[in-house]
């Protein structure tokens, strides 16, 4: 009879600590995938880099050296801008969207209010 009654005391016990074993903690966000173009704070703010290519002649004529002169001469940073959603996410990790700069990307990672944590890009063209 003893032996029964440990058995049904311990039984809801080891049940609750084998799932708190597998599931993933409450306070960890989880990964998300946004999709937009990488671009940098000064044109995501216009929707795009037509207005400083115009305003600038120095900006050069594509959007890869519009944004490296935003990002080098007038101090922007990434960020992805999704012009579907007219939304604008800062990127927490700078070095790993780096690369994409003007490209219509693919990125995922858990997001913190407007910025994400990139933890994988890939192009989306």
């Amino acid at each position: 009879m003893k032996r029964k009654t440990i058995w049904v005391r311990l039984l809801p016990l080891v049940l609750l600590a084998g799932t708190g074993w597998t599931m993933p903690p409450r306070d960890t966000p989880g990964s998300q995938v946004f999709t937009g173009e990488v671009m940098d704070t000064i044109c995501a703010r216009y929707k795009g880099h037509q207005h400083m290519m115009e305003e600038l002649k120095s900006m050069g004529d594509t959007k890869q050296s519009c944004i490296k002169h935003c990002i080098e001469q007038l101090g922007a940073s990434y960020v992805l801008y999704d012009a579907g959603k007219q939304a604008t996410y800062e990127i927490a990790n700078q070095d790993k969207i780096t690369p994409f700069a003007g490209k219509l990307v693919r990125v995922t990672g858990p997001q913190q209010k407007t910025k994400i944590n990139v933890t994988s890009v890939q192009t989306a063209d």
